[in-house]
């Protein structure tokens, strides 16, 4: 009997001991399932995220590359086109920009790196994105901030005064450009009258011409000819005595 207990008991502890080692081997297996699931979760949320933000960016890239699309369409070439070749000419704008905007001293450049500013230069000169309009025209800017300070600085009656002379001045400048157009077109319509009546003449006479040919007057057509053609008659020649 007590050895039939004695197994009975062992079995039943055997048992409970495998039944315990399952459940332990199932919470794990849950607990590893979970831990998966809040690192897949943490992972996809990171991702959205991260698509979100790349979304965004995307989005607001495409948006000011519109914009600035927008803005060479409609500004390009307001103050007109700058080519290579014009660098002597816009020299004092180009060095102007180059310390006051690049912040850079032009002068020990090598000739490619300094082509290769002009060419930034360029760019915002084309496309009128430069950051004053100092730097379009630097005399005609220096000469109305110049008057402007002057007129800032002067009273008020001065100021009246220079006003009105420079509205004065102004209505001179069209009056002589009016007049100017008006003589230009006399000149036109006198230079154009003037070929009217030559050619008017050159029909008259090339019609005495042919009734002169036809009548057998070969001294009329010789001298009609040489009103027609005066530069093909030979010129008569001086010898020496």
């Amino acid at each position: 009997w007590w050895c039939a207990s004695s197994s009975s008991s062992s079995s039943s502890s055997s048992s409970s001991d495998e039944e315990s080692r399952r459940a332990k081997k199932r919470r794990k297996k849950k607990e590893a399932k979970q831990e998966r699931r809040k690192k897949d979760a943490k992972k996809s949320s990171k991702k959205k995220k991260k698509d979100k933000k790349k979304k965004a960016k995307k989005s607001k890239k495409a948006a000011s590359t519109k914009e600035a699309g927008a803005v060479d369409q409609t500004q390009f070439g307001k103050y007109g086109i700058l080519r290579e070749s014009d660098y002597f000419a816009k020299r004092n704008e180009f060095e102007a920009w180059c310390h006051e905007v690049k912040r850079v001293d032009p002068t020990p450049l090598t000739k490619r790196d300094l082509m290769d500013l002009f060419g930034d230069f360029r760019e915002d000169y084309n496309t009128a994105t430069m950051p004053s309009e100092r730097y379009y025209d630097l005399d005609k800017w220096d000469r109305e901030h110049a008057a402007e300070r002057e007129r800032r600085f002067k009273p008020s009656g001065a100021v009246d005064d220079d006003e009105a002379a420079l509205s004065r001045e102004r209505a001179a400048r069209r009056r002589e450009e009016e007049r100017r157009a008006q003589l230009e077109d006399m000149r036109r319509v006198a230079a154009d009258r003037s070929k009217l009546d030559d050619l008017r003449e050159r029909e008259l006479l090339q019609s005495e011409r042919s009734l002169a040919y036809k009548r057998g007057d070969t001294e009329k057509v010789r001298q009609i000819d040489r009103k027609l053609n005066p530069a093909e008659q030979p010129q008569p020649s001086y010898n020496d005595s």
